[in-house]
Formats: C-alpha cells, structure tokens, sequence
C-alpha cells in the first residue's frame, strides 16, 4: 500500500482506476437523472424488433422513406448489407438496412395523416441501438436485439393527444409497410422445419399482376362466368368472410382466376392443400387463425380438393382433417375473418353425389362456379391479345388470323389446341 503511494508510476494507476470508478457512476446518475426528467416531460416508446418484429420493421421502413425525402443530408451513412427477396421486382437483391450495427439517432416532426385533425405537430427523436446478438428461431440464427426508442416532448395537458397521434402514426406505418407492391401478387405457403413444429406462412414468391388492358404474358381474360363472384367480392371481401368454390377440368384456369382475383382485392394470397401429413383439425383451425397471418384481409387457395373428397370417400387415409373439422374453420368462428376462401378442384367435386354426401359442407359456399373450356370468342380474343406483343399486324389482318384460328378451334375442339 505504501508502495503505491510513494510511487509515481504507481500512483498513476491508482488515479487512473479512481477516474474510471467516477465517470462509470457519474454516467450512471445522469443516465438515472435523464430517465426522472424523462417520465415527467417526455413520452417514451419502445419498439423492439424481437418483441415486435413487424412494427419495428414498419417503422424503420417509414423513416428510411423520410430520410430519403429530405436528401444527402439526412440519409444514413452507418448501413448494413443484406439480401432480400423483393416484392416488388419478384427477385432476390442486395439491400442496405436503414439502420446499421452503432447507435444512432434520427430526428423528425410528427404531423397527421391528410384528412385528421391534430392540436400540434411535435417533434420525435428516435434512439436505435443495435443491442447485442442471441440465438433466434428454429434454425437457431443469430440476430441482434434491435431497439428503437421514441421521445416526445409533452406536457399533462398533451399527453393523451400526444398518445393518439403516436398511435395512429403507428397504424399508418403498419398500414403501408403491408400494402402490396403495385402491379404484383404476394404468394404465401406453410413451410415446416421439423415435424414438432407448427408450419408457418412465409412469403414464396410474387406474381406479376395481368389484366384484360395488357398484351402478352400479363394478359388476362376477364370470363362472364366470373362476373357475379367478382361483384360479390368487391362488395363483401373486406367487410366479412366469402366462401367461393371454383371447378372445372384441369387447366381451364383455375388457379390463375384466384392469383388474378387477389391481385384485383388487393390482397395476398395464401396457398394450403389439405393433404400435408401434419395438418390436423386443430392445426388447420390454428393456422388459419388471424394471429397466424401477417395480414388482416387474404384469399387463401385450397387446391385439388377433389383428392380430398377421394380420400373422404375411401377411408384411405393419409389425411388427418375431418369434413366436420374443415366446416368448422368455413364457418369463420374462430378463424380469420375478412377475405376469401377459394376452393378449387375438379367437376367431379361439384357433382350431385359429393353435394349429396355433403350437405353441411358444399352449403356453406356463397357462389359455385363451374369452368369448362373457352368458348370460341374469348379464345380468338385470347389469341389476338397474347400474340399482340410479338407479331406487328393492322387490325384488318388481326381479323384475319382470328377467324382462322376461330375456324380451326370449332373443327378440332378445344382440347386439341
């Protein structure tokens, strides 16, 4: 001990660690202080990506934007590299998070959205700090415990007003963080990791959007048959659960109606097959529940249901979902909502024997439509509005081709085209 007082080099440690030992409880006071100043002029949020995965990433997509509006200025300098499937472009890019593996900060001013009344526009500042990394998920990944912490200078007179518009401007970020990309349809289908786990719905891939405006490959033939159904869904979609079932020979264009419908409503579409091995009466109810969807408002597929209804019939197993328990997530008690499901299979689903042998589950759909092959006008019209995109023609000649093609549909049938 004497040592170490008689000793300049010695000495010089001592004071070292004293200083070390002061500034660590100094920070310590102001970062207490900070806090009691805090909670009595500030409203604080905290948003985690671990605890609240799509909100922070809404978020940080809202800001990203923001920063992006106002130039070189504000834009982030301290980014991270990543890939990510694109929505909007359908293929797999390199991105920059917005936010990066330091501590940052972003300021901003909260105004309301176009149309609502606020008493002011406050400013936000926004703390991130990248947290440390733990081990996430199933395939056990490593992920950073990302925080997101937002001040608002308030007052008791404000803080309820301040509350709400925080609130709402939440909403808005969530609101359009899960809005489609233009002129693309988000698929979704249940991947499974082990067989002790739930399936989940992730994102497989997009589709483009076709339309009855386009030519080529994003041409869509919008048919009559369809007409009531997508009337109905306009009107219903939103506001309550539609049941449709769609049947028809095998490529009459089932499932390219559902995709197109989805696109129209502006909605994903999530795929299911009721014949997965795992798939049970609870699990089907479970994941068709709302918490287990991304989105609020979906068209889910249920495809080759005539497969179903074989194996119903014949008792052969290999599936695990009743005709009583698949009625009961029809009936939408206990599962998501708004939207649609579309039922999609054969003519033989449809027929007077299986709607006889069903009663309690071909009654719950609103609309049947049964599909057959195109009739000769809408195939000349498929054949102009396809072809258009590669072969330069007049309209005279357009006739031309499509009463050939007319002509040679009537005499060799639809089946052999």
């Amino acid at each position: 001990a004497d040592a170490l007082l008689t000793s300049p080099s010695q000495r010089s440690w001592v004071v070292l660690g004293g200083l070390y030992y002061i500034g660590s409880t100094w920070q310590q006071a102001m970062e207490h202080l900070r806090l009691i100043f805090g909670r009595s002029t500030y409203l604080r949020v905290v948003v985690g990506r671990v605890d609240a995965l799509m909100l922070f990433e809404a978020v940080t997509a809202r800001l990203e934007a923001e920063a992006e509006r106002r130039g070189p200025e504000f834009t982030s300098r301290d980014v991270e590299a990543f890939t990510k499937y694109d929505t909007a472009t359908g293929v797999r890019s390199v991105k920059f998070h917005f936010w990066g593996t330091r501590p940052n900060h972003f300021t901003f001013v909260l105004r309301p959205s176009s149309g609502v009344q606020a008493h002011r526009a406050p400013t936000v500042v926004v703390e991130y700090n990248s947290g440390e990394s733990v081990v996430m998920g199933r395939d056990a990944h490593l992920e950073r415990k990302r925080v997101m912490t937002l001040w608002v200078r308030t007052s008791a007179e404000h803080v309820m007003q301040d509350k709400a518009l925080l609130l709402r401007w939440f909403d808005e970020c969530v609101g359009q963080h899960l809005e489609p990309p233009p002129d693309r349809v988000e698929v979704y289908g249940l991947q499974e990791s082990s067989s002790d786990w739930v399936p989940e719905w992730q994102l497989e891939r997009t589709k483009s959007l076709k339309s009855a405006g386009r030519v080529g490959d994003s041409f869509y033939l919008e048919r009559e048959v369809f007409a009531e159904l997508i009337a109905d869904a306009r009107i219903w979609a939103r506001r309550a659960l539609r049941l449709y079932m769609v049947t028809g020979p095998p490529g009459v264009g089932k499932t390219e109606f559902t995709v197109w419908l989805a696109g129209t409503l502006r909605m994903p579409i999530y795929r299911l097959s009721l014949t997965m091995d795992s798939l049970t009466d609870a699990r089907l109810a479970q994941l068709l529940s709302q918490n287990m969807m991304k989105h609020e408002t979906v068209v889910v597929q249920i495809d080759e249901f005539q497969e179903v209804l074989r194996r119903w019939d014949t008792g052969a197993g290999g599936i695990a979902v009743t005709p009583g328990g698949f009625c009961e997530v029809l009936q939408g008690s206990t599962t998501v909502a708004k939207g649609a499901i579309v039922l999609t299979g054969t003519a033989d689903v449809a027929s007077a024997a299986r709607l006889a042998a069903y009663p309690a589950l071909f009654r719950r759909f609103q609309l049947k439509i049964q599909l057959g092959y195109l009739e000769v006008g809408d195939a000349t019209r498929f054949f102009k509005s396809f072809l258009q995109e590669f072969v330069d023609l007049s309209d005279k000649e357009w006739v031309i081709w499509q009463d050939r093609f007319g002509r040679c549909m009537m005499r060799c049938g639809p089946k052999l085209l």
